[in-house]
């Protein structure tokens, strides 16, 4: 029988990461709890601000793309739609939603979208709230209640810092970018791998994989923390401040 030598060695390379790294498995108790441990930090974090990077790399279908920036959250539930009021920054673009107004601020075209009775679905798809810090702060609770989903602990470290690695898989499931849980039309395994903190119970990682194409994944990395720390200046939130600098189309 001929293997996929690509198949294989892309096997290899991920069994060889997730297992010289991780040194010390744990039970499935104290994967629970390092889980409930992470779902606490979140929860009690009123504002956040930290760097953003995604890696999208589907070898089966010959597509990568990668990418980074900054984003600021504040959460308070009695926002609008969201539960959070935000800022997402690249070199690219910057969207933002201050509770009332969504706008999207395109830097190469100089054009701003401007949503001023925004929904879910304007927000559901934003790039950097996949696998991000806003999908976990919902998911993980839900996670947790999903008792035939195994949970597994292990220790490992990355640059140095100590970490704990929790995997789990959903059975055709798959993690939306804010959190729920979405059944998949096809069969497959979908594998979750959170790297986190030790001293500080954040995330630093998380890596996506499938069953079908084990060779695709998805990572998104957390850096530079700052937590509950000054928001950005007023007039960066208000869209008629960009007005001059963009052209704007104001939908309502």
């Amino acid at each position: 029988m001929k293997l996929n030598v690509i198949s294989l060695l892309t096997l290899l390379s991920w069994t060889a990461f997730f297992c010289v790294s991780a040194q010390t498995k744990s039970t499935e108790k104290e994967a629970i709890n390092i889980l409930q441990r992470v779902s606490n930090k979140l929860q009690n974090i009123n504002n956040i601000n930290y760097a953003y990077y995604r890696d999208v790399n589907y070898k089966s279908e010959e597509y990568h793309n990668e990418i980074f920036g900054s984003t600021y959250l504040k959460f308070n539930p009695s926002v609008n739609v969201t539960g959070f009021v935000f800022q997402l920054e690249s070199d690219a673009d910057k969207k933002v939603y201050d509770g009332t107004t969504f706008f999207d601020v395109n830097k190469k075209t100089k054009i701003m979208h401007v949503k001023k009775q925004p929904t879910v679905n304007d927000f559901s798809s934003l790039s950097f709230f996949h696998n991000s810090l806003i999908t976990l702060r919902k998911a993980i609770p839900i996670i947790l209640a999903e008792h035939n989903v195994v949970k597994t602990a292990a220790d490992t470290s990355i640059n140095k810092i100590p970490c704990y690695l929790i995997s789990f898989t959903l059975d055709s499931q798959v993690i939306k970018n804010l959190g729920e849980l979405m059944p998949l039309t096809s069969q497959r395994l979908v594998t979750y791998r959170i790297i986190i903190d030790k001293k500080t119970n954040l995330p630093i990682e998380v890596i996506q994989t499938n069953s079908i194409t084990p060779q695709d994944y998805v990572l998104t990395r957390f850096s530079n923390y700052k937590i509950n720390s000054d928001a950005p200046s007023e007039n960066t939130w208000h869209y008629f401040n960009y007005i001059d600098q963009y052209k704007s189309i104001i939908k309502n």
